[in-house]
């Protein structure tokens, strides 16, 4: 591929951040790029994560921007004298607040931390960078896919699905996820639950697993998807459309991937109660199918029939050769729900069954859970973790098999349990643990700091009440008892000491909600 682009040095005053860049999750508008979206964009990022610029503020100033990372810029004037910039925002952000804004700093709708923190620093290097510049787009969306890592704090930060999704937007690749997500923010009927969800991280590989299936999606949603184009048909009204997939975006928010995805039969259980929960009504299918085009962000009209005219009240069985469920529906003679039988049937045995009447469907044992579950964390919640090294470790948690590595995995979540302790004592601890922290303390004696400190904040009957098991262990600590704590030291200590995938599980399912509980109290 020819060469397209050139270094050029460019005076950091005419350098304009990107005002939608991916991170923000916003529909591209670039019409006016001058101080005022320089402002916008400089809140914005750092409205993302105030402790990635806290970091970051005083690298730039003893060391500038990474050499090995030129910026990429693009000129949006005729004569070339303002250039937008499409990667190294973060950096720039800093630098432009510590060159550029240092006088105006308290103008901006930022931190107070970080006002005093700019107003602190002092930033002697050049006043003018080298840069990537070009006016291709195309070269400009490979190298910021090539660029983006997973690396945090100083370096560069790797996308959440949203801000992937919203990238690939800009490139004409439009997700079944990015179709939902700009319709449910377009549409007046959505949810408020539902627009808060959109905006947390943690959720989204979770609903690939059933927008992704053509068939699910029209039997239980409603709607077909159109990636190509960037278009989604419905089949119901706007109301009823946006209602199911705000209550959609809700289940993936608050389940786990055990809970309702990882096998067919839990995905079947799962649907078998959505339907129930959001039936699809005759009374609001549509004669003529609705078109909404995210490219253009309206709903449009079409003159095509509506081909669906079977009633809900027909149960349709499961697809043999793909597993994909049809919905299950309300028997009309008993008026009471079913669900797909999971189950070995006989033949003859039908494919729809009706449970005794006014008893709920059981759901999985947590022992069943654990066998199903392939890693310690299999709903993450990336955007509470602050702390670079937590976050590394948390993110292999995310993918080291506890299945063939049990003991490495329980080791791995031993050290994302110190490194929180240690975080959580160092921000809410005050004077009081300084020593305790810089005497290199057991775990233990940590952990019982930590608890104490909570206690300060918070009434010790609720704590005992949302964490059972972690109070247990503080009993048996304080009584010298065999405790979580002994256990994962000894998968540490003893190489005789071999656990079993469930020991490691255990430990995840008593621990995990306490985990994120602290990083809530740290961020706060």
């Amino acid at each position: 591929m020819a060469k397209d682009y050139e270094r050029i040095t460019i005076p950091v005053a005419n350098l304009y951040l990107h005002p939608t860049n991916a991170r923000y999750a916003l529909k591209s508008d670039l019409k006016t790029i001058d101080e005022n979206s320089d402002r916008i964009a400089i809140e914005r990022m750092i409205g993302l994560n105030e402790t990635h610029i806290e970091n970051l503020l005083p690298d730039v100033a003893n060391n500038g921007l990474l050499p090995s990372q030129l910026p990429i810029i693009s000129p949006i004037n005729a004569d070339n004298s303002k250039y937008i910039v499409y990667d190294a925002n973060r950096r720039m952000t800093t630098l432009k607040l510590l060159l550029v804004y240092k006088d105006t700093v308290d103008t901006f709708k930022i931190p107070t931390k970080i006002k005093n923190l700019v107003k602190s620093l002092s930033y002697s290097g050049p006043d003018s960078l080298l840069c990537v510049s070009t006016k291709d787009t195309n070269f400009i969306n490979e190298q910021l896919r090539k660029i983006h890592t997973d690396d945090l704090g100083i370096a560069q930060v790797k996308w959440s699905p949203r801000a992937k999704d919203y990238h690939l937007a800009e490139e004409g690749t439009y997700s079944n996820r990015y179709i939902i997500d700009i319709f449910l923010s377009f549409s007046k009927y959505t949810t408020k639950t539902a627009l808060n969800n959109l905006k947390i991280n943690g959720w989204r590989s979770l609903l690939d697993r059933f927008v992704n299936d053509p068939d699910i999606v029209k039997e239980y949603f409603g709607i077909e998807f159109d990636t190509e184009n960037g278009k989604m048909t419905m089949f119901y009204k706007e109301k009823q459309t946006a209602l199911i997939l705000s209550s959609l975006v809700d289940d993936m928010k608050k389940s786990t991937a055990v809970d309702i995805a990882q096998t067919k039969d839990v995905r079947t259980k799962f649907l078998a109660d959505f339907r129930q929960r959001n039936p699809l009504s005759e009374e609001d299918l549509i004669d003529n199918l609705l078109v909404f085009n995210v490219v253009k962000n309206k709903l449009e009209k079409t003159t095509i029939k509506n081909p669906i005219s079977i009633s809900p009240s027909e149960p349709a069985p499961i697809t043999p050769d793909t597993g994909a469920p049809r919905p299950s529906t309300a028997n009309p003679n008993t008026q009471n729900p079913v669900t797909p039988d999971t189950g070995t049937q006989n033949p003859g045995t039908p494919d729809i069954v009706t449970p005794n009447p006014g008893k709920p469907v059981p759901g999985p044992s947590p022992n069943a859970k654990k066998k199903t579950q392939k890693f310690l964390i299999e709903n993450p919640q990336f955007q509470i973790i602050t702390d670079n090294r937590a976050y590394k470790i948390y993110e292999e948690l995310t993918q080291l098999s506890v299945n063939s590595y049990p003991n490495s995995a329980l080791i791995t979540f031993r050290s994302l349990f110190d490194i929180t302790i240690h975080c959580y004592l160092e921000k809410c601890g005050g004077s009081s643990v300084s020593a305790l922290i810089k005497s290199n303390a057991q775990l233990e004696n940590k952990f019982k700091k930590a608890l104490q400190i909570l206690e300060q904040k918070h009434r010790k009957q609720d704590l005992e009440k949302d964490f059972v098991k972690v109070y247990e262990d503080y009993s048996s600590i304080v009584s010298n008892q065999i405790s979580t704590i002994k256990i994962l030291n000894a998968a540490v200590h003893n190489k005789n000491y071999h656990f079993d995938p469930n020991d490691a599980l255990t430990v995840s399912f008593n621990y995990l909600s306490f985990i994120h509980f602290l990083w809530e109290e740290i961020n706060n």
